[in-house]
């Protein structure tokens, strides 16, 4: 699968790009790099409709593997005092992503982007990934501090 890199991370925090929106001009361009490269995940409704049942563990989780993945990003955020909201934007925006099927967790803590290949979410299946993801914005912070607990946890036993 294709590798984000930096500069998507960049569009995703500056709100460059519309996540929701499958004619975003960075999101088609990432599309068409992606299946030349033969990139591609299938997806369908059930896709859509899985994510907005995810458990508060299961969306922890999510964010958590969002923020080990983009830990590089979000240390620089966070040595440069950047308002909480663009963290918040940062994580919420990958969700987005991801319920759409743009984005998927890697074995090795990496987020890889795909096209996806199927239909899109209709109105009603967007209506309720955006309300998951609202109703649980509040868990953002908590998932940082465990990253960071379960991060420094590990280090000791390594030592």
């Amino acid at each position: 699968m294709c590798n984000m890199g930096n500069s998507a991370e960049h569009l995703v925090l500056e709100k460059l790009i519309d996540a929701s929106n499958d004619s975003d001009p960075f999101l088609l361009a990432m599309d068409r790099v992606c299946e030349k490269k033969g990139h591609t995940e299938k997806v369908d409704h059930e896709v859509f409709q899985a994510f907005p049942q995810s458990t508060d563990k299961e969306m922890s989780g999510m964010m958590c593997f969002i923020i080990i993945a983009r830990r590089n990003v979000v240390n620089r955020m966070m040595d440069d005092n950047a308002p909480d909201e663009d963290f918040i934007t940062l994580v919420t925006n990958m969700l987005l992503l991801v319920a759409r099927g743009r984005l998927w967790f890697g074995d090795e803590f990496e987020l890889v982007y795909a096209k996806p290949i199927g239909p899109s979410p209709t109105p009603e299946e967007w209506d309720a990934i955006h309300q998951r993801i609202d109703n649980t914005r509040h868990m953002i912070g908590e998932a940082y501090l465990a990253c960071g607990q379960a991060s420094s946890e590990n280090s000791q036993k390594t030592v």
